[in-house]
C-alpha cells in the first residue's frame, strides 16, 4: 500500500522545511540525550521531544506546546504555517553515523496538506542554498493524510537537490518546515524528532496506527503509504455498508448492460460508470489520501447513484417506457460518440470544457 513518485526539487522558491518531533525523554540545550537499542549497532539521538518549556528556545516561527496529538510523550509541537515557517538552527550539529531522520506530523485537517522540509549545511549560505540548490529542500511534497503522519528521511547518500555533492551531515546548521504556496495559516503537530540508526527500540520509538499516513524521503524518490496492514486499517461500519451497496449497484448495471446487448441497444454510455465503479472501489482506496472514512464515504455514494441511474435509464430502454428516436436505417446517421466539439469560446467548470448545460465535454 505503498506509492511512489518521482520529484523535482523546487528551486528559486525557498521551499525551506522544518519539521520537529518528540520522544518521551526531555532534550536539554546542553546535550542531546541518546538511546541505545538492544542492538549493539544500534542508536538514537533525539533532538527534540517537545516535553518542557525548553523546546520553544530552539524553534523560531509561531510556535506552542500543546497536550493535543504528540506522537510520543505527553506534549507535541503547536505550529502555525505560513506565511511564517517553523525553523531551527540549534540543534546538534553532527548528524553522521545515523541512517535515517525520523519525526511525526499531524494534520488536524480534513484534508490532504502538502508541505515542504529543508536540510542546510554549512556548505553554502542561504542566498546559495536558495538559488543554486544546495540544500535538501523539498517542495510541497510532503503528502500529510488527514491524522497522524510518519516521516523519514534516508540519510544514506543524500544530497544536496542540485546533486552537485552529497549534503554536509557533519555540518547541519538548519532545518525547516514550510507551507509554501498556502494563502491561509496552515496549523500541525510535530513531535519525536530524531536521529535513528538500525532498529529503533520502543523507548523512543512513536506510537503507529494502521490508518496513520508514511511519507519516505529518498534523496529524489518519495514513497507515500499507511503503516497497515491494509486489513487492519479500521473503516466503520456505515462506510462498509455503503461499499456493499456500490457493489451491488455495479453488479445490477453489468446484468442490465448485458441484457441490453442482447436486444441490440447501444450501451457505450451507460458503460462509463463501471470505470469510474473500478476507480472509486478498487482504485482509490489503495492510495493512502483516499484511504479513510470520509472520503471513501463520498466516493461509494457517487458509485452506488451513477450506477443505479445508469441501470434505470437501460431498464427504461429495454422495456420500452422511453423509446429511442425513429430513424431511418436506409441512411448514415448520427454516430454514437460524437465529433471533437469546438473548445474556443466554452467555459470551464473544475478543469473540464462544459457544455451550456453545464455538462464536461467528453
Amino acid at each position: 500500500m505503498k506509492h511512489v513518485t518521482r520529484r523535482k526539487f523546487m528551486g528559486k522558491a525557498g521551499l525551506a522545511t522544518v519539521a520537529a518531533c518528540s520522544a518521551s525523554l526531555v532534550a536539554t540545550d546542553e546535550a542531546i540525550l541518546a538511546f541505545a537499542a538492544p542492538d549493539v549497532a544500534s542508536k538514537v539521538s533525539v533532538l527534540d521531544d517537545f516535553e518542557t518549556s525548553e523546546s520553544l528556545k530552539r524553534w523560531d516561527g509561531e510556535i506552542a506546546l500543546s497536550p493535543e496529538h504528540a506522537g510520543h510523550g505527553r506534549q507535541s509541537l503547536k505550529a502555525t504555517l505560513s506565511p511564517k515557517n517553523l525553523s531551527s538552527g540549534k540543534l546538534p550539529k553532527d548528524w553522521q553515523g545515523y541512517d535515517r531522520l525520523l519525526l511525526d506530523i499531524f494534520n488536524p485537517e480534513s484534508q490532504v496538506l502538502m508541505l515542504g522540509m529543508g536540510i542546510y549545511d554549512e556548505l553554502a549560505d542561504d542566498a546559495t542554498a536558495d538559488y543554486l540548490d544546495e540544500a535538501f529542500r523539498v517542495g510541497r511534497d510532503l503528502f500529510l493524510i488527514p491524522g497522524m503522519n510518519h516521516i523519514e528521511v534516508r540519510l544514506t547518500g543524500l544530497e544536496v537537490s542540485a546533486s552537485t555533492r552529497m549534503l554536509a551531515l557533519d555540518k547541519v546548521r538548519r532545518f525547516t518546515l514550510t507551507a509554501g504556496g498556502m494563502r491561509r495559516p496552515v496549523v500541525v503537530y510535530v513531535d519525536n524528532l530524531r536521529l535513528v540508526k538500525g532498529p529503533e527500540g520502543e523507548a523512543t520509538a512513536s506510537v503507529r496506527r494502521p490508518e496513520d499516513g508514511t511519507v519516505v524521503l529518498s534523496n529524489r524518490s518519495i514513497i507515500l503509504g499507511q503503516v497497515g496492514p491494509r486489513d487492519a486499517i479500521p473503516e466503520s461500519a456505515s462506510v462498509k455498508h455503503k461499499r456493499q451497496e456500490a457493489r451491488q449497484e455495479l453488479r445490477r448495471l453489468k446484468e442490465t448492460i448485458a441484457a441490453a446487448q442482447m436486444m441490440g441497444l447501444e450501451t457505450i454510455y451507460h458503460e462509463i460508470p463501471l470505470v469510474t465503479a473500478e476507480l472509486g472501489l478498487d482504485v482509490r482506496t489503495q492510495v493512502s489520501w483516499f484511504n479513510n472514512d470520509g472520503t471513501k464515504s463520498e466516493m461509494f455514494d457517487y458509485v452506488a447513484a451513477d450506477c443505479r441511474a445508469s441501470r434505470l435509464d437501460l431498464d427504461d430502454l429495454i422495456s420500452g417506457a422511453r423509446r429511442l428516436p425513429d430513424t431511418d436505417d436506409t441512411q448514415v446517421g448520427r454516430t454514437s460518440v460524437p465529433p471533437y466539439p469546438h473548445l474556443r469560446g466554452l467555459k470551464m467548470k473544475d478543469g473540464f470544457f462544459v457544455n451550456g448545460n453545464g455538462e464536461p465535454l467528453m
